[in-house]
């Protein structure tokens, strides 16, 4: 059976919920033709019944038509992977072609700015913020699994995912671009510092990566040599890079071939970094614990209340 693990939507109804730490089984196999029951699956309130069956379709998709069915959707790990590594390729391919068009003003900016790491709202762009996204989300689901096993490393992951949230909240808001902006305007700075939101961020960064390295020592080598060279790869392409990026900004300007070239070098390795993160968590998710399960509160009213 190819790597996977499962995730489960659950709507019971007419059942208040309660806590459920119990571990999940392990899941049948993808190709099961059989309907199997819901019991066991955590946070299931009608886990010591069989009256709710969970059938699962072709390719592990299960369907749900009546309240209190499960919906369980088996994610092969592999496939995943493949997607990630060849859209994440693609983009950095063309943003490589546009850049250097862009450049030698081969083509107009109406088309290289979407493929264009450096022009922000574009495709690339969208990819980092999902895949950031993508893997805040996956490290709460980590922390969670440690958490209820009383795990000491799940604290390391709560910090993980705070600091990927952090930096989600960043890219989709522009943060660290205005604070340069705004540094920029009151010092005036120049040559290596004219993006200078590094000097806010770089010790920061340090300071934070001293943190995390402590938890991350506490991780199983599987799980931390596979995080490593992502979060480093999007660290380096990130921060390390930056003070090139300026330079060159600063001497030839930001319209000039070298200075796109490095800046796609830059975005290049955020998107390898997250790609590599992104299949690192998924890895560590399939050791951590079986499955997610989501469920929905039956006890939640969810219908306004008429005004009288």
């Amino acid at each position: 059976m190819p790597a996977s693990f499962m995730i489960v939507y659950h709507r019971s109804v007419g059942a208040r919920m309660q806590r459920d730490d119990r571990v999940m089984p392990a899941p049948p196999p993808l190709d099961a033709d059989e309907p199997f029951t819901s019991r066991g699956l955590p946070g299931d309130p009608s886990a010591t019944k069989d009256t709710t069956p969970i059938r699962r379709a072709q390719g592990g998709r299960g369907g749900a038509g009546r309240d209190g069915e499960v919906v369980v959707v088996g994610v092969d790990l592999g496939r995943v992977q493949t997607v990630l590594w060849l859209a994440t390729g693609t983009l950095i391919v063309l943003d490589f072609v546009v850049s250097v068009a862009a450049g030698l003003q081969m083509l107009p900016y109406t088309i290289t700015r979407f493929f264009d790491g450096d022009a922000k709202v574009n495709f690339p762009t969208g990819a980092k913020t999902t895949l950031l996204l993508a893997a805040t989300l996956l490290m709460l689901g980590c922390w969670t699994a440690g958490r209820r096993r009383a795990d000491p490393v799940a604290r390391g992951w709560l910090l993980l995912a705070l600091v990927t949230a952090f930096a989600f909240t960043d890219e989709t808001t522009y943060l660290h671009q205005s604070l340069s902006e705004a540094l920029h305007d009151t010092f005036h700075f120049h040559g290596v510092l004219k993006f200078a939101w590094t000097i806010v961020y770089v010790p920061a960064a340090l300071l934070v990566g001293a943190v995390l390295l402590r938890h991350l020592r506490q991780m199983r080598p599987q799980v931390r040599n596979r995080l490593l060279p992502g979060g480093g790869i999007y660290v380096f392409g990130a921060i390390c890079l930056e003070p090139v990026k300026s330079h060159i900004a600063d001497s030839l300007g930001d319209g000039s071939t070298a200075f796109r070239l490095v800046a796609a070098i830059s975005d290049s390795m955020e998107l390898a970094g997250l790609a590599l993160l992104v299949c690192a968590l998924l890895h560590a998710a399939r050791i951590l614990t079986v499955g997610f399960s989501f469920v929905l509160d039956p006890t939640a009213d969810s219908s306004p209340e008429t005004p009288r």
